[in-house]
């Protein structure tokens, strides 16, 4: 994916040295090269990778459109078709129109209302000469990102931050509550950054900018998507299966082979089966990733396992015409990956454990000569949705004890009281609360909340940024269970402020020169997905019942009715026991660091490392040990 970037001055003061600087710190992106224009206050400019085949033709990034606009994007189109009919272009114009120029022809004929107009993984900026406006757009769900800042007299826009952060006179201070959020996963507010004054523009979003004001406005509300009526059970899985297909194939348009990720799970196998299927009829093969352990770990859990390579091996057997390679990352060390992660996001990483096996797949994506990687990260959203808490409601009621229980602990719910009618339909006692009623199944204590006992937090950053009071304001881990239906829990998971996955895979891209794409991601399927009713997705004692019966034939039986859960960096303790001296040393690095006791308890963060030199420790304390080691590391550069 290609980066976009600029900025104007409302003092009237040039532009050139700001958009310069963005530029060199966004060059990176720009392995097909780019392009920068100036006139006066005002700067835009590009950094070009060439992945799908019209990119090539693309003689810059910028479109004029009806003379009086410039527009600059970073677009894989999808529906190109359906795009260049409406443009009225012939099947030789079209193969050399580039997605750029589509986003340009959509702007200049349907102007603001062109968002609706355009599928994919796409972000535009379109600046208007007369008027001095900005318009700024983003994907209604997709691997991009787009970060604005409006300090004083500029206003400035970037894919990735660091083109934010090579300006002069940009604030650099820490969001204490972003962090504070972020050390605790409670993944609120997907649109603020670890900086102050740096936003992020969330997914189906787009804002204006003109006279020095600034309006942000969503554009598409999946929660709005109306309930979708079939005359069977076979149609929603027909319906489900083919646009399924269609995300997939839409997303494999590349100049360079194309790649998967696959773990023992539905989502990435139905995603890596798909894009074989695809690749079989071109007569080529498909190359599957696959993360595996270097050492055996013993996991306490039943319904869990800690190696997904044999499931992975049975896909890509199944499908035939599958490369499948193990990715054991043993020549990266946590520390060193996490590192190197702060450095790629510049901000703290929130999936500071899986982060080893993460850059070393991408490593060897980028090394391979592939040009893209497929994903399914948001696949359990929608795609393969478990149902919510209608599991629970069809689990109980059926007597399936074990279902109930998985659903249970592997939901983030809520706690406090439940409603007295859905426990009489349950047969359960109406004082049962909610609490209890967890407790009961899974073995869960709620004494404290999880982050108070396992995150090493220091008590100074909890109360000055108010976080209980805050997570009270959001009511968060207080939502009663029958106010929460399954169609709220799904949009719980993809509301698009939420997490800001799209952009952390979109910096990724830029580090490593390939495009990560997600088919879980497309619009289609997710208001396709959304419309259905829950019953689809809960059956014969399963949950994520429609993916199941979409998967027929396309994945071996047992990954298709697999209910356990591989545990993703199973051998993480092992690793950093092994890497001890790198831990030590960043442990140093932050004793040494003026302050850093107002964010992070240092005690308790000595105590989590004692636990796991020891191997007493719990899965989710190494993972906390790495995110505050990330976020001391991240602080660094606020010392002065």
């Amino acid at each position: 994916m290609s980066a976009i970037f600029g900025l104007c001055r409302l003092d009237g003061s040039p532009a050139q040295s700001d958009v310069v600087a963005m530029q060199r710190a966004l060059q990176h992106w720009g392995q097909d090269g780019g392009l920068v224009w100036v006139e006066g206050p005002v700067g835009l400019g590009s950094c070009s990778r060439h992945i799908t085949p019209e990119s090539v033709f693309e003689k810059s990034s910028m479109q004029i459109c009806a003379g009086t606009v410039s527009l600059i994007a970073a677009a894989r189109i999808d529906n190109r078709a359906e795009l260049c009919a409406a443009f009225g272009l012939d099947s030789i114009q079209s193969a050399v129109t580039s997605d750029t120029e589509l986003v340009a022809r959509a702007y200049e004929r349907w102007g603001q209302d062109s968002v609706q107009r355009l599928l994919g993984d796409w972000s535009f900026v379109a600046y208007h000469h007369q008027s001095g406006r900005w318009f700024i757009a983003r994907d209604h769900y997709g691997n991009t990102g787009l970060h604005y800042c409006h300090v004083g007299n500029r206003f400035t826009f970037a894919s990735g931050i660091e083109g934010i952060l090579a300006l002069e006179g940009i604030p650099k201070k820490p969001n204490d509550l972003k962090i504070a959020e972020m050390m605790i996963v409670w993944m609120r507010d997907g649109s603020s950054t670890q900086y102050q004054d740096i936003m992020r523009l969330p997914p189906a979003h787009h804002l204006t900018f003109e006279n020095g004001t600034l309006k942000l406005e969503r554009h598409w509300k999946l929660e709005d998507t109306p309930t979708r009526r079939l005359r069977s059970s076979q149609e929603y899985v027909e319906g489900f299966q083919s646009v399924l297909r269609s995300a997939v194939r839409d997303r494999m348009r590349s100049r360079f082979p194309v790649a998967s990720t696959l773990s023992a799970g539905l989502d990435s196998g139905a995603v890596t089966v798909l894009a074989a299927e695809a690749a079989r009829e071109r007569g080529q093969r498909l190359t599957a990733f696959t993360s595996v352990p270097v050492y055996e770990v013993d996991f306490p859990d039943p319904d869990r396992y800690t190696n997904e390579w044999d499931l992975a091996r049975l896909t890509s057997e199944f499908a035939g015409n599958i490369d499948h390679v193990p990715v054991p990352a043993d020549h990266l060390s946590p520390i060193a990956a996490m590192r190197r992660v702060t450095n790629i996001l510049h901000e703290p990483s929130f999936a500071a454990g899986n982060n080893y096996w993460i850059q070393s797949m991408l490593e060897r994506t980028r090394d391979q000569g592939f040009g893209v990687l497929l994903t399914g990260q948001v696949g359990n959203g929608a795609a393969s949705f478990s149902g919510g808490s209608f599991v629970v409601w069809h689990a109980l009621r059926h007597r399936q004890f074990g279902l109930a229980h998985h659903a249970f602990s592997s939901s983030v719910l809520a706690h406090g009281s439940v409603s007295k009618t859905w426990l009489a339909e349950m047969g359960l006692p109406s004082v049962l609360s909610f609490k209890t009623l967890i407790a009961a199944l899974s073995g869960t204590r709620f004494d404290n909340p999880e982050w108070a006992v396992n995150t090493p937090i220091s008590q100074a950053l909890v109360k000055r940024v108010q976080l209980l009071e805050q997570i009270k304001k959001a009511n968060w881990l207080a939502v009663e269970l029958h106010r929460l239906s399954p169609r709220a829990q799904m949009m719980q998971a993809l509301m698009p402020k939420s997490i800001p996955v799209g952009a952390t895979w979109n910096g990724f891209s830029g580090a490593y020169g390939i495009d990560i794409r997600d088919p879980t991601m497309d619009k289609r399927l997710l208001e396709f997905c959304v419309g259905v009713p829950t019953k689809e997705f809960v059956g014969q004692g399963y949950s994520r019942f429609l993916m199941r019966r979409a998967m027929q034939g396309l994945l071996p039986k047992e990954v298709q009715w697999n209910v356990k859960r591989g545990v993703q960096a199973s051998d993480l303790g092992k690793r950093l026991r092994q890497t001890a001296p790198e831990v030590n040393e960043a442990m140093l690095e932050l004793k040494t660091q003026p302050n850093i006791g107002n964010y992070l308890d240092l005690y308790r963060l000595e105590s989590v490392w004692q636990r796991i030199k020891d191997n007493t420790y719990e899965k989710m304390e190494a993972i906390s040990l790495l995110r505050a080691i990330s976020v001391g590391l991240f602080l660094r550069q606020f010392e002065t």
